[in-house]
């Protein structure tokens, strides 16, 4: 009983895979058809070198400042050089919990943060990562 069980399983697992290889064409997961209108335009790719600075809360030789530094490199072979971000540990352009308060002044462009460091200056951030929130959803109360 048990080895008739095992061949009728194998049967019906290779015809799954057999008529899952018959369809001759499929679309490609995340394939948009817009793509191929953007194809036709032509694009001039900016020249221009953008500095930013990056403020955070992180000291050097901490794991967050590493994926900051990690993400700063990343995003300088992307662009092929021409956005560089800087990244700044903590107190070198300002200190450890003002890192919103920076890039809302405009002293640095970016900043690598965590929400929770900013209570007191725009809740609505906050709502979005309180404790048992699972995402934007929560914010249409």
């Amino acid at each position: 009983m048990k080895k008739a069980l095992t061949t009728i399983f194998c049967i019906a697992l290779a015809l799954c895979f057999l008529t899952s290889a018959s369809y001759a064409k499929r679309e490609k997961f995340g394939s948009d058809k817009r793509h191929d209108m953007a194809k036709r335009v032509n694009f001039k790719t900016s020249t221009e070198k953008i500095r930013w600075k990056m403020v955070m809360p992180w000291s050097k030789g901490l794991l967050f400042y590493d994926i900051a530094v990690h993400f700063a490199d990343s995003v300088r072979l992307a662009s092929a050089g021409r956005l560089d971000i800087k990244p700044f540990s903590a107190g070198e352009l300002v200190p450890a919990m003002q890192s919103f308060d920076a890039v809302s002044e405009g002293s640095a462009q970016v900043g690598h943060d965590w929400p929770g460091y900013w209570k007191g200056k725009n809740e609505a951030c906050l709502r979005a990562f309180r404790p048992g929130c699972r995402g934007l959803q929560h914010l249409a109360l």
